[in-house]
């Protein structure tokens, strides 16, 4: 064979050329292909560190790159909702507040898109809804808000009919709307799901007040200290209870252990009423004092503490509190008449 043949086998044609080019091209664009979601990650990792540390104008900018990048990620979506949420309530402004909701609306608009059948997104929307209302000054406009948050709401509950947070969202709308029959009923799917939810059981309670049931309401408060006894105010919240049901015994207990934690002046106040009522002198008078302790001499009180300390025979203590009184209040005749007396028994003894 001549060198001339040789030379031409080894010479590609140009379509060969044309289609290895095409085929680098391609190999090249499916590399880039995989590239994308490593560069996503790595703006989805920035901008959560950004968020951490509440700069969300820097996490804003890392996670729509993320999400440019990675498009069908709802993962990064999610959490771009979360920021643009929480920048929205940064904004000095309100036509700012509404632009970055807007943004949150979209967004969540388009996860849905992608995952229809998702219920943390239309749950997620109906707070954004819910917020948008409290911000809308036009009261049609705060309508049409409420109506979209209480449907998505309820759609996120009718797509996992199961999950008790979904129950009690949709149940808490209701609730809010003054649709108490049907709130009640999600109210109560929520605690069949899961007793240990707190807020199912207080809001039940509510609905059961508003009722005029105050067996159920006792039930539902003493249910929810059972599981969560540390849940804000429930020791007031159930010794109002036993008030109400004329069982003032039970009551003292609770109003204890409220007081001794956070001494309420409306706490104190009755707990020493009671304590004034079942003739426990030196409990009502440790009550009264913690009482003025913690928010002053108190005029109303002024005369059941007088009586306390003269029924318990506690007669220099008295006069000691008068005189300090007096101090704060001179024009009260009274306490000066009272006071004249104690002091002239005790010089007769």
């Amino acid at each position: 064979m001549s060198n001339t043949d040789k030379s031409s086998s080894l010479t590609l044609s140009n379509n060969s050329i044309f289609l290895l080019i095409c085929l680098f091209l391609i190999l090249l664009y499916i590399a880039y292909l995989f590239y994308l979601p490593f560069k996503a990650e790595r703006h989805f990792r920035d901008g959560y560190n950004q968020s951490v540390i509440k700069k969300y104008s820097k996490a804003k900018y890392e996670l729509e790159k993320a999400k440019e990048l990675a498009p069908w990620e709802t993962h990064y979506q999610v959490k771009l909702g979360h920021v643009y949420v929480a920048y929205a309530k940064q904004q000095p402004s309100l036509r700012l507040k509404v632009h970055y909701y807007y943004l949150a609306e979209r967004l969540y608009h388009d996860m849905i898109q992608l995952d229809p059948n998702n219920p943390w997104f239309r749950n997620r929307l109906s707070m954004v809804y819910l917020t948008r209302a409290d911000l809308e000054k036009d009261k049609e406009e705060a309508k049409k808000y409420k109506r979209l948050a209480l449907h998505n709401a309820k759609v996120s509950s009718e797509i996992d009919r199961q999950n008790p947070l979904f129950q009690l969202n949709y149940a808490s709308f209701l609730h809010r709307e003054g649709i108490l029959k049907e709130a009640k009923k999600h109210y109560q799917l929520v605690i069949q799901y899961d007793p240990r939810i707190a807020e199912a059981h207080y809001n039940l309670a509510d609905i059961y007040r508003i009722e005029g049931n105050l067996d159920q309401v006792l039930s539902q408060y003493l249910e929810l200290y059972k599981h969560k006894p540390d849940f804000p105010n429930i020791e007031l919240a159930i010794s109002s209870a036993y008030l109400q049901l004329n069982q003032s015994d039970k009551a003292i207990p609770f109003l204890e252990k409220a007081t001794s934690e956070n001494p309420k002046a409306e706490a104190l106040r009755s707990l020493a009423i009671l304590y004034h009522q079942k003739s426990q002198w030196d409990n009502a008078i440790k009550t009264y004092e913690t009482y003025f302790q913690h928010h002053g001499f108190n005029q109303e009180l002024h005369p059941y503490y007088i009586q306390v300390l003269l029924n318990a025979h506690q007669l220099v203590k008295a006069r000691k509190y008068l005189e300090q009184f007096l101090q704060q209040f001179p024009n009260d005749q009274k306490s000066r008449k009272q006071l004249q007396l104690i002091q002239e028994t005790l010089n007769s003894q």
